[in-house]
């Protein structure tokens, strides 16, 4: 790769830490945002709300990589009807230019909602588990359902040949200084857990597994990719947990061992290598590190002790 990558959304909790990671490891990085990011980026950035297609195409030349991650992130930041189509614009117009532009590689963050699970207005029990990337996707909500639209924008792109696209579906993505705010959340709502199906990413897996994406030798020129830590939150009993928010009829395919998580990112490390180190407890975040076969973890040490992490 000899030009620079482009990550869009800087300013964002995602786009930052990738964009921070990449130039870390001596990568060229252009960032994007319509805002510019908080306190002094270590990395070159352009404002752009991504809205003029023709600009982006420019800005795109001679890029090695496209990381796409800027987005209206939650319900409730805006009106569902702008939460849409700003998302699938965005999307649409930095896919297109990029293709355009001759780029050959493309990462786009897109979400666990996408399935229809997590903002659900109840618990929807899954078709089976733990959940892959074939499950159905049933939106219920404009933030999935742009997320949805955003990797058939990708996909199309790569059926045309050039541009070969990855979707990375996150859960939600915690950061370590938000440990208290981010475990509490979860801990206060267990239905909420369970929608989600115990899922979690820490923020530096999640950027982690962008720049393995961009990297990673896959054949197919689209694909989909869950990406979340091997681990669930908060589920002491997986069984009881199971009854008790997905009945006792729930498919549970061969292969699945409590205490393994229940949204499944084994794809990403049979097909990217990838693999979360960062595990999130109750009282404290644990790093592990993989060693040997894929699976095979090692405890390396620990970041935040009772509810304050370092």
């Amino acid at each position: 790769m000899t030009g620079p990558i482009v990550v869009t959304g800087v300013a964002g909790l995602l786009g930052g830490a990738v964009a921070t990671l990449l130039t870390s490891e001596g990568s060229r990085v252009l960032g994007l945002d319509r805002r510019r990011p908080h306190g002094t980026a270590g990395f070159p950035f352009e404002i752009d709300d991504l809205s003029d297609a023709g600009v982006l195409t420019r800005r795109f030349e001679g890029a090695a990589a496209v990381i796409h991650c800027a987005a209206i992130a939650r319900l409730g930041d805006a009106p569902e009807a702008e939460i849409f189509s700003n998302n699938t614009a965005t999307t649409m117009n930095v896919v297109l230019a990029a293709d355009t532009a001759g780029v050959k590689r493309l990462v786009y963050a897109s979400s666990q909602s996408a399935l229809g699970l997590a903002y659900a207005p109840r618990v929807v029990t899954p078709d089976y588990l733990p959940v892959d990337e074939a499950h159905p996707a049933r939106p219920l909500e404009a933030y999935g359902l742009s997320k949805l639209v955003g990797e058939g924008i990708c996909e199309m792109a790569a059926r045309r040949g050039g541009l070969a696209c990855l979707a990375l579906r996150f859960p939600v993505i915690w950061h370590q200084a938000a440990f208290a705010e981010c475990t509490g959340r979860r801990l206060g709502n267990e239905t909420q857990a369970a929608k989600s199906q115990w899922a979690y990413v820490d923020l530096r897996d999640a950027a982690r597994a962008c720049v393995v994406a961009i990297r990673a030798q896959v054949g197919a020129p689209f694909c989909v990719f869950n990406i979340g830590a091997p681990w669930p939150f908060h589920m002491p009993d997986p069984a009881a947990a199971l009854a008790r928010y997905y009945g006792d009829k729930v498919a549970i395919r061969a292969g699945w061992k409590p205490g393994n998580a229940v949204f499944s990112a084994e794809r990403a490390q049979i097909d990217l290598g990838f693999l979360a180190e960062w595990e999130w407890r109750e009282d404290q975040i644990v790093r592990h590190a993989a060693i040997g076969r894929p699976g095979s973890m090692a405890l390396l040490g620990r970041d935040g002790v009772d509810g304050s992490p370092s």
